[in-house]
């Protein structure tokens, strides 16, 4: 996997996520169970469970994505691409665990699993652009 195509299934992956924590809602508002502005930031959070966990690694992954994509970016445009393709698959497949263990639950395990596959994640990046100087 090129670190490009790490790239996109990470974008992919929050696009998904989306959906997953979103589509709920939708069924709502098409049933008429709620408004379509039955939602927003000034009204507070009204999922729960899974689908609140599910909304918080969806903004995890926001956090990683464009330093990850510059990474990636900056060793094409500099013709190092080798730098991060070996790694890249890492950084994602990384994020899968994380976000589907964020998903899983909140117990003292999970975040410990959790945390260390975001370390593995920003350790990588680090490594890659380290090796780009």
């Amino acid at each position: 996997m090129t670190g490009l195509v790490a790239v996109l299934g990470f974008a992919l992956w929050i696009v998904v996520l989306t959906f997953f924590y979103a589509s709920p809602r939708l069924v709502l508002i098409v049933t008429g169970k709620k408004e379509g502005n039955a939602w927003g930031r000034e009204k507070g959070e009204t999922n729960t469970g899974l689908l609140m966990r599910a909304k918080h690694a969806h903004l995890n992954a926001l956090e990683v994505l464009p330093v990850f994509a510059a990474v990636v970016f900056v060793a094409y445009f500099m013709d190092k691409a080798a730098v991060v393709d070996t790694l890249a698959a890492f950084v994602l497949f990384a994020r899968f665990g994380q976000s589907i263990v964020h998903m899983i639950g909140t117990s003292t395990p999970l975040v410990f699993i959790r945390a260390n596959l975001f370390a593995i994640q920003l350790l990588l990046i680090l490594y890659m652009g380290f090796n780009l100087l």
